[in-house]
């Protein structure tokens, strides 16, 4: 049974995102989390206002062949076919409670709109049912992520995964994922360093 719960709440945090850099500190009003409980359903909103172009945050958000060197609770992840703009992404993520690991398989299905919306719909895994919508958008010299969802939880998850634990797991995925952008945007500001 326990199992079965660590595996719904794993399953949750790769369908909030899919982002292991450290957190870059902020003020906090850059990422706004709402999550808001429907009978045996969790709505999810969530957005990210990150200081570069829609492109450069678009590369991080379909980095799913490097989704294990970007977020720290992904031990693999890959992509297993793709048809022009459509994916299936297969990862294996783990979560730590205390002193246990858990790991989990993750399938699902990524309709990209080329720089501006993913489309991610859960195929297999723990939840009953998980879809979410990312977009981008410019906002002058910023780029707005937004994320809307929906989680169904299965019977034994719906009794761990609360509003407060998913609304503080979007919020460190969205640090996760700035702080991914922010050292991609350093590394191309570096000047190359050339041998005389």
């Amino acid at each position: 049974m326990r199992k079965s719960i660590i595996h719904g709440l794993a399953a949750l945090m790769l369908a909030t995102a899919t982002l292991a850099a450290p957190a870059v500190p902020s003020n906090g009003e850059d990422i706004v989390v709402r999550v808001q409980k429907s009978g045996g359903a969790l709505g999810v909103y969530a957005e990210l206002t990150v200081p570069t172009t829609p492109e450069r945050a678009w590369e991080v958000l379909v980095d799913y062949d490097r989704m294990d060197e970007i977020l720290s609770s992904v031990d693999d992840s890959r992509i297993v076919k793709q048809e022009g703009n459509q994916l299936e992404v297969v990862q294996t993520s783990h979560l730590r409670f205390g002193p246990f690991k858990v790991s989990l398989h993750n399938r699902r299905r990524v309709e990209l709109v080329p720089q501006t919306e993913i489309r991610s719909h859960l195929i297999e895994g723990d939840l009953r049912a998980s879809d979410f919508t990312t977009r981008l958008m410019s906002a002058g010299a910023q780029t707005r992520v937004t994320w809307r969802g929906r989680i169904v939880p299965g019977p034994l998850a719906r009794l761990a995964v609360t509003v407060a634990g998913v609304e503080a797991e979007l919020h460190q995925l969205c640090q996760d994922l700035r702080a991914e952008i922010l050292r991609r945007e350093a590394r191309r500001m570096s000047p190359a360093c050339r041998l005389a």
